[in-house]
């Protein structure tokens, strides 16, 4: 699909064009930035499995804070008065979150924990 949009926006042949000749460092930089577009997905599908969609909504909100932080403290990039309080607001909401997931599974534990499971007594009766 995409094969049918380059044309339109990027020269084919001649200086540059995609099927003139790469340098290595591009060839590198595409080959990385590959590499890297596939641990971003194959983490994905395992935060998925592991938890719940919306814990990894979590994640991408948690992931673009420190991003904005970073840049902040890093690169000195200023922030406005609206995105320190966007940042204070998604970290007290994923602190909440995970603080009521956590007690949440602490109660299933413990509940799971005091009910005796039939099947495992019927099991070693027969034995």
């Amino acid at each position: 699909m995409l094969g049918f949009v380059i044309p339109f926006f990027e020269p084919l042949v001649g200086d540059k064009g995609v099927f003139s000749l790469w340098s290595l460092q591009a060839i590198m930089a595409v080959a990385a930035s590959g590499v890297i577009a596939f641990s971003v997905n194959l983490s994905i599908y395992f935060i998925i499995g592991k938890t719940s969609p919306v814990t990894y909504n979590m994640f991408g909100h948690l992931k673009f804070s420190v991003t904005l932080l970073g840049g902040y403290f890093i690169f000195n990039d200023p922030l406005s008065v609206k995105q320190l309080l966007g940042i204070v607001l998604t970290l007290s909401g994923i602190i909440a979150y995970t603080h009521l997931r956590m007690t949440e599974q602490t109660q299933n534990a413990s509940v799971e924990g005091a009910v005796p499971n039939l099947n495992k007594s019927k099991r070693t009766e027969e034995a």
